[in-house]
């Protein structure tokens, strides 16, 4: 691939994969493609992490009304069992990106998208599960950062094995060749 300059994008650590440009800031980019990166879970310190929300505070904290929740016809529940039961149907996470992420969620009559999410709620990435525990919605968060283009952590993984810093760019970067600086300086001065 022969590209004058390339717009490098670096995470601290990813959720096994990386992400496609286009599938966190809409615009595809040839060499931010979505790849394994099973190093991260071995090595990292914080791979994954759980944080607890009530309810009425992660609505808010969203910006979604109460009146979004489509909890019963009368819009009131029954029970406490019965409001935690609804509540939970109506926290659904619709899609997946290539890069194992969040893509769309629901939240009663709304939706949003995972990098939403993990804004709003200054989530550590966008690549998490949720799951409502006594009547909190706990959600369990997997790598930190955006998840385009390398890992810091996977980097460090491979080269634990012994790869190159050459191999680590290359299999980050798809399509990617590294050259010498000098070989493009003289190249420029020539040129």
């Amino acid at each position: 691939m022969k590209v004058n300059r390339l717009w490098l994008q670096f995470f601290s650590t990813s959720n096994g994969y990386t992400e496609n440009a286009e599938d966190y800031w809409g615009n595809p980019v040839p060499y931010l493609k979505s790849v394994a990166s099973p190093w991260d879970e071995r090595v990292a310190p914080r791979f994954a992490e759980s944080t607890t929300y009530k309810v009425d505070v992660l609505l808010s904290e969203l910006g979604v009304s109460v009146q979004a929740l489509k909890l019963q016809s009368d819009g009131g529940t029954s029970s406490k069992s019965g409001s935690v039961q609804a509540i939970r149907n109506q926290l659904r996470i619709l899609s997946r990106t290539a890069g194992k992420r969040v893509g769309q969620v629901q939240v009663g009559t709304e939706q949003f998208t995972g990098r939403e999410i993990r804004e709003k709620l200054g989530l550590r990435s966008s690549a998490f599960d949720w799951s409502m525990v006594d009547g909190k919605l706990v959600i369990t968060t997997y790598g930190f950062g955006h998840g385009v283009g390398m890992s810091q952590y996977g980097a460090q993984g491979m080269a634990k094995e012994g790869a190159t810093a050459e191999q680590i760019v290359t299999y980050y970067y798809k399509g990617v060749k590294v050259d010498k600086a000098s070989k493009l300086a003289s190249a420029k001065l020539k040129g």
